[in-house]
Protein backbone atom coordinates (compact mmCIF):
# COMPACT_ATOMS: atom_id res chain seq x y z
CA UNK A 1 0.00 0.00 0.00
CA UNK A 2 0.88 3.64 -0.78
CA UNK A 3 0.52 6.91 1.56
CA UNK A 4 -0.77 9.57 -0.38
CA UNK A 5 0.02 13.15 -0.59
CA UNK A 6 -3.08 15.53 -1.14
CA UNK A 7 -2.70 18.74 -2.19
CA UNK A 8 -5.18 20.79 -0.45
CA UNK A 9 -6.25 23.51 -2.67
CA UNK A 10 -10.28 24.69 -3.62
CA UNK A 11 -11.47 21.41 -6.03
CA UNK A 12 -14.39 19.10 -4.68
CA UNK A 13 -13.36 15.87 -2.54
CA UNK A 14 -12.69 13.51 -5.70
CA UNK A 15 -10.92 15.92 -7.70
CA UNK A 16 -8.89 16.31 -4.53
CA UNK A 17 -7.85 13.00 -4.90
CA UNK A 18 -5.92 13.22 -8.14
CA UNK A 19 -3.38 14.68 -6.76
CA UNK A 20 -0.99 11.97 -5.52
CA UNK A 21 2.07 11.13 -4.98
CA UNK A 22 3.89 8.10 -3.35
CA UNK A 23 6.12 4.90 -4.15
CA UNK A 24 4.87 1.97 -6.24
CA UNK A 25 3.18 -0.62 -4.33
CA UNK A 26 4.37 -4.14 -4.44
CA UNK A 27 1.65 -6.46 -5.60
CA UNK A 28 1.40 -10.04 -6.86
CA UNK A 29 2.98 -11.63 -10.20
CA UNK A 30 0.42 -12.59 -12.44
CA UNK A 31 -2.34 -12.75 -9.92
CA UNK A 32 -5.28 -15.31 -10.45
CA UNK A 33 -8.70 -14.19 -11.55
CA UNK A 34 -10.36 -14.59 -8.31
CA UNK A 35 -13.84 -12.31 -7.99
CA UNK A 36 -16.54 -12.48 -5.59
CA UNK A 37 -20.29 -11.84 -6.14
CA UNK A 38 -22.57 -10.17 -4.04
CA UNK A 39 -24.72 -12.26 -1.98
CA UNK A 40 -28.53 -10.26 -2.15
CA UNK A 41 -31.10 -12.88 -1.50
CA UNK A 42 -29.58 -15.69 0.40
CA UNK A 43 -31.32 -19.28 -0.04
CA UNK A 44 -31.86 -20.89 3.46
CA UNK A 45 -28.87 -23.04 3.14
CA UNK A 46 -26.32 -20.37 1.76
CA UNK A 47 -23.50 -19.34 3.93
CA UNK A 48 -23.81 -15.85 5.18
CA UNK A 49 -22.02 -13.13 7.15
CA UNK A 50 -22.62 -10.41 8.77
CA UNK A 51 -21.53 -8.31 12.10
CA UNK A 52 -23.64 -7.58 14.63
CA UNK A 53 -23.94 -4.56 17.31
CA UNK A 54 -26.38 -4.90 20.01
CA UNK A 55 -26.94 -2.52 22.74
CA UNK A 56 -29.27 -3.16 25.65
CA UNK A 57 -30.93 -0.68 28.42
CA UNK A 58 -31.37 2.52 28.64
CA UNK A 59 -30.67 2.67 24.56
CA UNK A 60 -33.20 5.84 23.24
CA UNK A 61 -34.76 8.70 24.82
CA UNK A 62 -34.65 10.17 28.17
CA UNK A 63 -33.67 7.82 30.73
CA UNK A 64 -37.22 6.62 33.04
CA UNK A 65 -36.41 4.70 35.64
CA UNK A 66 -32.49 4.14 37.23
CA UNK A 67 -32.74 0.93 39.41
CA UNK A 68 -30.59 -1.78 38.71
CA UNK A 69 -31.77 -3.81 36.09
CA UNK A 70 -29.97 -7.17 35.41
CA UNK A 71 -29.35 -7.85 31.80
CA UNK A 72 -26.76 -10.71 32.13
CA UNK A 73 -27.24 -12.46 28.73
CA UNK A 74 -26.25 -14.27 25.24
CA UNK A 75 -25.73 -14.17 21.52
CA UNK A 76 -26.07 -18.06 20.51
CA UNK A 77 -26.86 -20.48 17.57
CA UNK A 78 -26.47 -23.87 16.08
CA UNK A 79 -23.90 -26.07 15.97
CA UNK A 80 -23.64 -25.08 12.15
CA UNK A 81 -23.20 -21.49 12.63
CA UNK A 82 -20.15 -18.93 14.27
CA UNK A 83 -20.61 -16.40 16.52
CA UNK A 84 -17.75 -14.27 17.50
CA UNK A 85 -16.67 -11.12 20.00
CA UNK A 86 -14.92 -8.19 18.05
CA UNK A 87 -15.53 -5.94 21.28
CA UNK A 88 -17.64 -4.48 24.09
CA UNK A 89 -19.53 -1.47 24.02
CA UNK A 90 -19.62 1.07 26.96
CA UNK A 91 -19.08 -2.01 29.43
CA UNK A 92 -18.03 -0.38 32.64
CA UNK A 93 -17.32 -2.51 35.45
CA UNK A 94 -19.38 -1.78 38.82
CA UNK A 95 -17.93 -4.60 40.99
CA UNK A 96 -16.07 -8.09 40.56
CA UNK A 97 -18.91 -9.54 38.38
CA UNK A 98 -20.63 -7.32 36.96
CA UNK A 99 -20.40 -5.85 33.36
CA UNK A 100 -18.10 -8.07 31.91
CA UNK A 101 -17.94 -10.94 29.04
CA UNK A 102 -18.20 -14.60 30.24
CA UNK A 103 -17.69 -15.98 26.42
CA UNK A 104 -15.81 -14.81 23.71
CA UNK A 105 -17.53 -17.64 21.38
CA UNK A 106 -20.10 -19.71 20.70
CA UNK A 107 -22.13 -18.08 22.58
CA UNK A 108 -20.84 -14.99 23.66
CA UNK A 109 -22.01 -14.49 26.56
CA UNK A 110 -22.30 -11.67 29.09
CA UNK A 111 -22.87 -10.36 32.98
CA UNK A 112 -24.22 -6.75 32.87
CA UNK A 113 -26.28 -4.03 34.96
CA UNK A 114 -28.06 -1.57 33.94
CA UNK A 115 -28.66 1.69 36.30
CA UNK A 116 -29.21 4.41 34.13
CA UNK A 117 -27.11 3.77 30.67
CA UNK A 118 -26.82 0.98 28.09
CA UNK A 119 -24.31 -1.76 27.57
CA UNK A 120 -23.64 -3.64 24.52
CA UNK A 121 -21.11 -5.83 21.61
CA UNK A 122 -20.25 -6.03 18.48
CA UNK A 123 -20.34 -9.36 17.37
CA UNK A 124 -19.59 -11.63 14.03
CA UNK A 125 -21.69 -13.92 12.77
CA UNK A 126 -21.48 -16.94 10.33
CA UNK A 127 -24.18 -19.22 9.87
CA UNK A 128 -26.83 -20.46 6.71
CA UNK A 129 -29.44 -17.96 6.49
CA UNK A 130 -32.36 -20.39 7.62
CA UNK A 131 -30.56 -20.33 10.70
CA UNK A 132 -32.14 -19.31 14.02
CA UNK A 133 -30.06 -16.27 15.98
CA UNK A 134 -31.00 -15.76 19.30
CA UNK A 135 -30.07 -12.71 21.59
CA UNK A 136 -30.99 -13.18 24.85
CA UNK A 137 -31.37 -11.18 28.05
CA UNK A 138 -32.91 -11.59 31.53
CA UNK A 139 -35.47 -8.88 30.45
CA UNK A 140 -36.49 -10.35 26.88
CA UNK A 141 -34.61 -11.65 23.97
CA UNK A 142 -35.14 -11.38 20.15
CA UNK A 143 -34.70 -14.25 17.73
CA UNK A 144 -34.64 -14.21 14.68
CA UNK A 145 -32.83 -15.95 11.20
CA UNK A 146 -29.47 -15.20 9.73
CA UNK A 147 -31.44 -14.13 6.62
CA UNK A 148 -33.59 -11.93 8.55
CA UNK A 149 -30.70 -10.20 10.49
CA UNK A 150 -28.88 -9.82 7.20
CA UNK A 151 -31.19 -8.03 5.35
CA UNK A 152 -32.51 -5.83 8.10
CA UNK A 153 -32.24 -2.41 7.29
CA UNK A 154 -33.14 -0.71 9.62
CA UNK A 155 -32.41 -1.41 13.57
CA UNK A 156 -34.30 -4.28 15.19
CA UNK A 157 -35.61 -2.96 18.23
CA UNK A 158 -37.16 -4.75 21.13
CA UNK A 159 -39.13 -2.99 23.95
CA UNK A 160 -38.19 -4.60 27.54
CA UNK A 161 -40.28 -2.48 29.32
CA UNK A 162 -39.58 0.82 32.06
CA UNK A 163 -38.26 3.18 29.42
CA UNK A 164 -35.35 0.06 28.62
CA UNK A 165 -34.83 -1.59 24.99
CA UNK A 166 -33.01 -3.97 22.52
CA UNK A 167 -31.52 -2.80 19.75
CA UNK A 168 -29.90 -4.59 16.82
CA UNK A 169 -28.03 -2.86 14.15
CA UNK A 170 -26.50 -5.58 11.21
CA UNK A 171 -23.56 -4.85 8.29
CA UNK A 172 -23.50 -7.64 5.81
CA UNK A 173 -20.86 -8.67 4.28
CA UNK A 174 -21.90 -8.64 0.88
CA UNK A 175 -19.00 -10.38 -0.63
CA UNK A 176 -18.05 -13.72 1.50
CA UNK A 177 -14.19 -13.09 1.17
CA UNK A 178 -11.37 -12.21 3.46
CA UNK A 179 -7.30 -11.51 3.53
CA UNK A 180 -5.39 -13.63 5.59
CA UNK A 181 -1.97 -12.82 6.49
CA UNK A 182 0.85 -15.25 6.90
CA UNK A 183 4.05 -15.13 8.81
CA UNK A 184 6.55 -17.88 9.50
CA UNK A 185 10.22 -17.66 11.18
CA UNK A 186 11.27 -16.09 13.92
CA UNK A 187 7.47 -14.96 15.72
CA UNK A 188 8.57 -15.06 19.17
CA UNK A 189 8.88 -11.66 20.48
CA UNK A 190 12.52 -12.33 21.79
CA UNK A 191 13.92 -14.13 18.80
CA UNK A 192 12.15 -11.84 16.62
CA UNK A 193 14.53 -8.48 18.38
CA UNK A 194 17.30 -10.20 18.74
CA UNK A 195 17.14 -11.35 14.59
CA UNK A 196 15.95 -8.96 12.80
CA UNK A 197 18.85 -7.19 11.90
CA UNK A 198 20.02 -10.57 10.22
CA UNK A 199 16.85 -10.67 8.13
CA UNK A 200 17.11 -7.77 6.30
CA UNK A 201 21.59 -8.06 5.68
CA UNK A 202 21.99 -9.41 2.16
CA UNK A 203 25.75 -10.08 3.25
CA UNK A 204 26.93 -10.85 6.72
CA UNK A 205 30.15 -8.52 6.08
CA UNK A 206 28.13 -5.89 6.09
CA UNK A 207 27.05 -6.67 9.65
CA UNK A 208 28.64 -4.51 12.45
CA UNK A 209 30.86 -6.74 14.30
CA UNK A 210 28.48 -7.35 17.36
CA UNK A 211 25.74 -7.82 14.84
CA UNK A 212 27.55 -10.34 12.71
CA UNK A 213 28.84 -12.25 15.69
CA UNK A 214 24.77 -12.50 17.30
CA UNK A 215 23.36 -13.59 13.11
CA UNK A 216 26.11 -16.17 13.00
CA UNK A 217 24.39 -18.12 15.58
CA UNK A 218 21.63 -18.45 13.78
CA UNK A 219 21.72 -20.89 10.71
CA UNK A 220 19.63 -20.25 7.52
CA UNK A 221 16.57 -22.06 7.47
CA UNK A 222 14.83 -23.25 4.34
CA UNK A 223 11.19 -22.65 4.60
CA UNK A 224 10.09 -22.80 1.20
CA UNK A 225 6.73 -24.20 1.18
CA UNK A 226 2.79 -23.95 0.07
CA UNK A 227 -0.86 -23.58 0.38
CA UNK A 228 -3.02 -25.72 -0.72
CA UNK A 229 -6.77 -25.09 -0.55
CA UNK A 230 -9.84 -28.11 0.00
CA UNK A 231 -13.15 -27.32 0.23
CA UNK A 232 -15.79 -24.55 -1.16
CA UNK A 233 -13.67 -21.49 -1.91
CA UNK A 234 -10.87 -19.55 -4.00
CA UNK A 235 -7.54 -18.32 -3.31
CA UNK A 236 -5.19 -15.36 -4.49
CA UNK A 237 -1.66 -13.81 -3.40
CA UNK A 238 -2.30 -10.49 -2.88
CA UNK A 239 1.82 -9.80 -2.16
CA UNK A 240 4.44 -11.15 -0.53
CA UNK A 241 5.51 -9.87 2.67
CA UNK A 242 9.07 -9.13 3.90
CA UNK A 243 10.87 -11.37 1.22
CA UNK A 244 14.40 -10.56 0.73
CA UNK A 245 17.11 -11.68 -1.55
CA UNK A 246 16.41 -15.08 -3.40
CA UNK A 247 12.90 -15.06 -1.76
CA UNK A 248 10.39 -15.25 -4.25
CA UNK A 249 6.89 -16.57 -5.59
CA UNK A 250 7.14 -19.70 -7.95
CA UNK A 251 3.72 -20.33 -8.40
CA UNK A 252 -0.44 -19.71 -7.35
CA UNK A 253 -3.36 -20.61 -8.86
CA UNK A 254 -6.97 -20.56 -7.22
CA UNK A 255 -6.44 -23.78 -5.15
CA UNK A 256 -2.51 -23.43 -4.47
CA UNK A 257 0.80 -21.05 -3.86
CA UNK A 258 4.06 -21.93 -3.13
CA UNK A 259 7.24 -19.85 -2.80
CA UNK A 260 11.05 -19.75 -2.14
CA UNK A 261 11.56 -18.84 1.94
CA UNK A 262 14.68 -19.05 3.19
CA UNK A 263 14.77 -17.21 7.23
CA UNK A 264 17.52 -15.97 8.89
CA UNK A 265 16.03 -14.16 11.80
CA UNK A 266 12.96 -11.93 11.44
CA UNK A 267 9.83 -13.60 9.23
CA UNK A 268 8.73 -13.80 5.57
CA UNK A 269 5.37 -14.11 4.56
CA UNK A 270 2.30 -13.89 2.45
CA UNK A 271 -1.42 -12.13 2.42
CA UNK A 272 -3.51 -14.28 0.59
CA UNK A 273 -7.04 -13.52 -0.36
CA UNK A 274 -9.88 -15.83 0.00
CA UNK A 275 -13.29 -16.04 -1.54
CA UNK A 276 -15.74 -18.22 0.25
CA UNK A 277 -18.62 -20.20 -2.02
CA UNK A 278 -22.70 -19.52 -0.59
CA UNK A 279 -22.11 -23.35 -0.07
CA UNK A 280 -18.97 -23.03 2.46
CA UNK A 281 -18.77 -25.61 5.05
CA UNK A 282 -16.85 -25.54 8.47
CA UNK A 283 -14.78 -28.53 6.83
CA UNK A 284 -13.28 -25.83 4.20
CA UNK A 285 -9.68 -25.83 4.93
CA UNK A 286 -6.09 -24.37 3.26
CA UNK A 287 -3.16 -26.72 4.52
CA UNK A 288 -0.15 -25.04 5.32
CA UNK A 289 3.59 -27.06 4.23
CA UNK A 290 7.30 -26.61 4.71
CA UNK A 291 8.66 -29.70 3.41
CA UNK A 292 12.08 -29.19 4.49
CA UNK A 293 10.65 -28.22 8.09
CA UNK A 294 8.81 -31.67 7.86
CA UNK A 295 5.80 -29.38 8.90
CA UNK A 296 1.89 -29.22 7.80
CA UNK A 297 -1.14 -27.94 8.94
CA UNK A 298 -4.80 -27.43 8.16
CA UNK A 299 -6.60 -24.38 8.83
CA UNK A 300 -9.52 -23.67 9.02
CA UNK A 301 -10.92 -20.75 7.32
CA UNK A 302 -14.21 -20.65 9.46
CA UNK A 303 -12.20 -21.02 12.29
CA UNK A 304 -9.46 -18.50 11.28
CA UNK A 305 -12.62 -16.05 10.45
CA UNK A 306 -13.68 -15.84 13.50
CA UNK A 307 -10.95 -16.60 15.68
CA UNK A 308 -8.88 -13.85 13.87
CA UNK A 309 -5.55 -15.76 14.57
CA UNK A 310 -3.81 -18.98 15.01
CA UNK A 311 -0.37 -19.53 16.08
CA UNK A 312 1.95 -22.74 16.29
CA UNK A 313 4.92 -23.71 16.46
CA UNK A 314 7.42 -25.46 13.65
CA UNK A 315 9.83 -26.49 15.52
CA UNK A 316 12.29 -24.61 18.32
CA UNK A 317 12.10 -20.92 18.28
CA UNK A 318 10.65 -20.80 14.59
CA UNK A 319 6.77 -20.36 14.25
CA UNK A 320 3.91 -19.66 12.31
CA UNK A 321 1.11 -17.27 12.71
CA UNK A 322 -2.30 -17.07 10.53
CA UNK A 323 -3.83 -14.05 10.78
CA UNK A 324 -7.50 -12.22 9.26
CA UNK A 325 -5.67 -8.96 8.03
CA UNK A 326 -7.38 -5.91 9.44
CA UNK A 327 -6.25 -2.10 9.24
CA UNK A 328 -6.04 -0.37 12.73
CA UNK A 329 -9.00 1.79 13.21
CA UNK A 330 -9.17 5.20 12.14
CA UNK A 331 -7.06 4.17 9.08
CA UNK A 332 -7.69 6.14 6.29
CA UNK A 333 -7.95 3.78 2.56
CA UNK A 334 -8.94 4.14 -0.78
CA UNK A 335 -8.50 1.47 -3.68
CA UNK A 336 -6.45 1.67 -6.39
CA UNK A 337 -8.04 3.81 -9.33
CA UNK A 338 -11.14 4.48 -7.36
CA UNK A 339 -11.91 7.70 -5.26
CA UNK A 340 -13.73 7.15 -2.62
CA UNK A 341 -12.59 7.10 0.64
CA UNK A 342 -13.23 5.13 3.77
CA UNK A 343 -12.42 5.17 7.67
CA UNK A 344 -11.81 2.17 9.30
CA UNK A 345 -13.19 1.03 12.38
CA UNK A 346 -13.85 -2.58 13.93
CA UNK A 347 -12.78 -3.97 10.49
CA UNK A 348 -15.34 -2.44 9.15
CA UNK A 349 -15.08 0.60 6.16
CA UNK A 350 -17.01 3.70 6.32
CA UNK A 351 -17.36 5.88 3.68
CA UNK A 352 -16.39 9.43 3.98
CA UNK A 353 -19.33 11.82 1.74
CA UNK A 354 -17.64 14.82 1.92
CA UNK A 355 -14.99 17.44 2.88
CA UNK A 356 -16.93 18.32 5.58
CA UNK A 357 -17.45 15.83 7.35
CA UNK A 358 -13.66 14.51 6.79
CA UNK A 359 -12.63 17.55 8.10
CA UNK A 360 -14.82 17.65 11.41
CA UNK A 361 -13.97 14.12 12.28
CA UNK A 362 -10.34 15.71 12.41
CA UNK A 363 -8.78 13.52 9.76
CA UNK A 364 -5.53 14.90 8.17
CA UNK A 365 -5.86 14.68 3.90
CA UNK A 366 -2.08 13.55 4.57
CA UNK A 367 -3.18 9.91 6.23
CA UNK A 368 -5.28 8.52 3.56
CA UNK A 369 -3.35 5.19 2.34
CA UNK A 370 -3.96 3.81 -1.22
CA UNK A 371 -4.62 0.12 -1.25
CA UNK A 372 -4.96 -3.23 -3.17
CA UNK A 373 -8.54 -3.29 -4.57
CA UNK A 374 -8.20 -6.70 -2.96
CA UNK A 375 -7.67 -5.23 0.24
CA UNK A 376 -10.64 -2.87 0.58
CA UNK A 377 -13.55 -5.13 -1.22
CA UNK A 378 -13.48 -8.16 1.56
CA UNK A 379 -14.31 -5.29 3.97
CA UNK A 380 -17.89 -5.09 5.49
CA UNK A 381 -19.06 -1.44 4.63
CA UNK A 382 -21.04 0.52 7.65
CA UNK A 383 -22.56 3.62 7.83
CA UNK A 384 -21.41 6.26 5.95
CA UNK A 385 -19.29 8.45 8.46
CA UNK A 386 -21.20 10.68 10.11
CA UNK A 387 -20.19 14.48 11.38
CA UNK A 388 -18.58 14.13 15.61
CA UNK A 389 -21.05 14.21 18.22
CA UNK A 390 -22.92 17.16 19.00
CA UNK A 391 -22.48 18.62 15.73
CA UNK A 392 -25.20 20.92 14.76
CA UNK A 393 -26.74 20.70 11.05
CA UNK A 394 -29.98 22.16 9.18
CA UNK A 395 -31.15 21.73 5.72
CA UNK A 396 -33.35 23.65 3.58
CA UNK A 397 -35.95 24.01 6.12
CA UNK A 398 -36.18 25.59 9.87
CA UNK A 399 -35.54 22.49 11.71
CA UNK A 400 -32.12 22.19 13.52
CA UNK A 401 -30.58 19.08 14.09
CA UNK A 402 -27.83 17.46 16.63
CA UNK A 403 -25.71 14.48 16.04
CA UNK A 404 -25.51 11.69 17.67
CA UNK A 405 -24.89 8.31 17.81
CA UNK A 406 -25.06 8.42 13.92
CA UNK A 407 -28.35 9.99 14.02
CA UNK A 408 -30.55 13.18 13.80
CA UNK A 409 -31.77 14.61 16.63
CA UNK A 410 -34.41 17.03 16.06
CA UNK A 411 -34.09 20.22 18.38
CA UNK A 412 -37.83 21.12 18.90
CA UNK A 413 -37.87 24.33 20.45
CA UNK A 414 -35.69 27.62 20.95
CA UNK A 415 -35.89 26.88 24.77
CA UNK A 416 -34.37 23.18 24.23
CA UNK A 417 -31.91 24.74 22.10
CA UNK A 418 -30.84 27.33 24.65
CA UNK A 419 -30.96 25.09 27.93
CA UNK A 420 -28.63 22.55 26.29
CA UNK A 421 -26.23 25.04 25.51
CA UNK A 422 -26.25 25.08 21.68
CA UNK A 423 -24.45 27.66 19.70
CA UNK A 424 -25.98 29.38 16.60
CA UNK A 425 -23.06 29.84 15.39
CA UNK A 426 -21.69 26.15 15.08
CA UNK A 427 -24.91 25.05 13.09
CA UNK A 428 -23.88 24.06 9.53
CA UNK A 429 -26.10 24.04 6.24
CA UNK A 430 -26.38 20.63 4.07
CA UNK A 431 -28.36 19.64 1.53
CA UNK A 432 -31.46 17.62 1.96
CA UNK A 433 -30.00 14.90 -0.11
CA UNK A 434 -27.06 14.97 2.73
CA UNK A 435 -29.55 15.05 5.38
CA UNK A 436 -31.76 12.23 4.79
CA UNK A 437 -28.36 9.87 4.72
CA UNK A 438 -29.21 9.93 8.72
CA UNK A 439 -32.13 8.29 10.33
CA UNK A 440 -34.27 10.65 12.49
CA UNK A 441 -33.44 9.45 16.52
CA UNK A 442 -35.09 10.97 19.58
CA UNK A 443 -36.53 14.46 19.28
CA UNK A 444 -34.43 16.67 22.14
CA UNK A 445 -36.99 19.18 23.75
CA UNK A 446 -36.93 21.08 26.73
CA UNK A 447 -37.15 18.38 29.26
CA UNK A 448 -34.40 16.29 27.58
CA UNK A 449 -31.31 15.60 29.24
CA UNK A 450 -27.41 16.14 27.41
CA UNK A 451 -27.24 13.80 24.56
CA UNK A 452 -24.09 10.90 25.31
CA UNK A 453 -20.83 12.50 24.05
CA UNK A 454 -21.66 16.01 25.42
CA UNK A 455 -18.68 17.57 26.86
CA UNK A 456 -19.23 19.55 30.01
CA UNK A 457 -17.53 21.53 32.67
CA UNK A 458 -18.52 23.01 36.30
CA UNK A 459 -18.54 26.34 36.25
CA UNK A 460 -15.22 27.91 38.16
CA UNK A 461 -13.17 24.74 37.61
CA UNK A 462 -10.65 23.45 34.85
CA UNK A 463 -11.91 19.24 34.77
CA UNK A 464 -13.95 18.61 31.82
CA UNK A 465 -15.92 15.52 31.45
CA UNK A 466 -17.96 13.41 29.24
CA UNK A 467 -21.21 11.78 29.17
CA UNK A 468 -22.49 8.45 28.78
CA UNK A 469 -25.61 7.61 29.91
CA UNK A 470 -26.06 8.40 33.75
CA UNK A 471 -22.36 8.86 33.97
CA UNK A 472 -19.71 11.70 33.43
CA UNK A 473 -16.26 10.39 32.47
CA UNK A 474 -13.31 12.59 33.80
CA UNK A 475 -10.87 13.29 30.54
CA UNK A 476 -7.48 14.05 32.51
CA UNK A 477 -5.38 15.26 29.72
CA UNK A 478 -5.23 16.80 26.25
CA UNK A 479 -3.78 13.57 24.71
CA UNK A 480 -7.07 11.64 26.12
CA UNK A 481 -8.94 14.72 24.58
CA UNK A 482 -7.68 15.07 20.98
CA UNK A 483 -7.20 11.48 20.55
CA UNK A 484 -10.43 10.60 21.27
CA UNK A 485 -11.25 13.33 18.60
CA UNK A 486 -13.23 15.68 21.00
CA UNK A 487 -13.85 19.28 20.34
CA UNK A 488 -12.26 22.09 22.60
CA UNK A 489 -14.94 24.66 21.21
CA UNK A 490 -17.75 22.52 22.29
CA UNK A 491 -17.46 22.36 25.72
CA UNK A 492 -20.47 23.37 27.68
CA UNK A 493 -20.20 24.85 31.41
CA UNK A 494 -22.84 23.43 33.75
CA UNK A 495 -23.33 24.53 37.41
CA UNK A 496 -21.96 22.27 40.26
CA UNK A 497 -25.68 20.87 41.20
CA UNK A 498 -26.24 19.51 37.89
CA UNK A 499 -22.41 18.17 38.00
CA UNK A 500 -24.15 16.22 40.70
CA UNK A 501 -27.01 14.76 39.32
CA UNK A 502 -24.95 12.26 37.19
CA UNK A 503 -22.34 9.30 38.69
CA UNK A 504 -18.87 10.50 38.04
CA UNK A 505 -17.39 7.29 35.83
CA UNK A 506 -14.18 5.79 34.83
CA UNK A 507 -11.55 8.03 33.36
CA UNK A 508 -11.54 8.21 29.44
CA UNK A 509 -8.55 6.83 28.09
CA UNK A 510 -6.60 6.93 24.73
CA UNK A 511 -8.55 6.71 22.13
CA UNK A 512 -7.61 4.56 18.45
CA UNK A 513 -4.71 4.97 16.68
CA UNK A 514 -2.07 6.49 19.28
CA UNK A 515 1.18 5.41 19.63
CA UNK A 516 2.32 5.42 23.61
CA UNK A 517 5.56 4.78 25.41
CA UNK A 518 5.89 3.27 28.49
CA UNK A 519 8.56 3.77 31.24
CA UNK A 520 9.89 0.56 30.25
CA UNK A 521 10.50 1.56 26.96
CA UNK A 522 8.25 -0.48 25.16
CA UNK A 523 5.94 1.81 22.19
CA UNK A 524 2.39 0.69 21.57
CA UNK A 525 -0.04 1.67 19.21
CA UNK A 526 -4.02 1.69 20.70
CA UNK A 527 -6.49 0.07 18.49
CA UNK A 528 -9.92 -1.26 19.02
CA UNK A 529 -9.21 -0.35 22.90
CA UNK A 530 -6.12 -2.63 23.19
CA UNK A 531 -2.20 -1.91 23.54
CA UNK A 532 -0.41 -3.45 20.37
CA UNK A 533 3.29 -3.75 21.17
CA UNK A 534 5.84 -2.48 18.07
CA UNK A 535 8.64 -5.24 17.87
CA UNK A 536 11.51 -2.63 17.14
CA UNK A 537 12.09 0.46 15.96
CA UNK A 538 12.51 -0.63 12.53
CA UNK A 539 8.91 -1.42 12.54
CA UNK A 540 7.88 1.71 13.74
CA UNK A 541 9.60 3.69 11.25
CA UNK A 542 8.39 1.12 8.51
CA UNK A 543 4.88 1.41 9.69
CA UNK A 544 5.56 5.65 8.82
CA UNK A 545 4.82 6.45 12.64
CA UNK A 546 5.81 9.25 13.82
CA UNK A 547 8.59 9.74 16.87
CA UNK A 548 6.74 13.02 17.58
CA UNK A 549 3.79 12.12 17.96
CA UNK A 550 4.86 9.16 20.97
CA UNK A 551 2.86 10.16 24.41
CA UNK A 552 4.60 9.12 27.37
CA UNK A 553 2.37 6.75 29.88
CA UNK A 554 2.71 6.00 33.31
CA UNK A 555 2.90 1.89 33.50
CA UNK A 556 -0.24 1.91 35.36
CA UNK A 557 -2.21 3.91 32.63
CA UNK A 558 -0.56 1.52 30.00
CA UNK A 559 -1.99 -1.47 32.23
CA UNK A 560 -5.34 -0.22 31.69
CA UNK A 561 -5.27 -1.58 28.41
CA UNK A 562 -5.67 -5.19 27.41
CA UNK A 563 -3.10 -6.55 25.32
CA UNK A 564 -3.76 -7.26 21.75
CA UNK A 565 -1.13 -9.03 18.72
CA UNK A 566 1.82 -7.36 18.52
CA UNK A 567 2.29 -5.55 15.52
CA UNK A 568 4.99 -5.44 12.56
CA UNK A 569 5.71 -3.20 9.91
CA UNK A 570 3.36 -5.18 7.38
CA UNK A 571 0.30 -4.75 9.93
CA UNK A 572 0.23 -1.14 9.01
CA UNK A 573 1.56 -0.38 5.73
Amino acid sequence: MKKIICLLTVFSFFSLLSFLAAEPVLSAVNPSAVSEAEIIAPQPTDMIHFTMNVQWGNVQGEVENKAETNFNGSISASSAAKVSLIRTLLFEAHNATADLVTSNMNPVSWNSLIYGHWDGVRVMVSAPAGESITVLTAQGSVTKTAKEFYEAKTPIVQDVGNGKEIIIKTYPTRRHAFVMKLIWGKTDRADYSETIECATATDANALSAAAKTRCLKFPKENFSGSLTLSGEAKMKLVRALRFEGDDSIISQGDGQISWDSTIWGGVDGVLVKFVLDKAVSNSASVTLSFPEQKYSKSISLTDLYHKRIIKDEIKSGYGVYASVWSFPNRTLIKAKNNDRVFMLEDGLKRHIPNPRVFEDQGLKWGDIEEVEPDEIDVLPEADPLSYSEGTLIKGDGNDVYAISNNEKRKITSIEAFEKLKYNWKNIIKVDNAELALYTNGELIGSGSDFPDSTLLKVVGSDAVYIKEGDKLRPITSPEAFESNNLRWDRIKTISAGDKNKYIVGNVLGLGDGVSVKEPSGNVYQIDQGKKRLIRSAADFEKAGLDWKKVVSVTTAEANNFTSGEDIVSDDLR
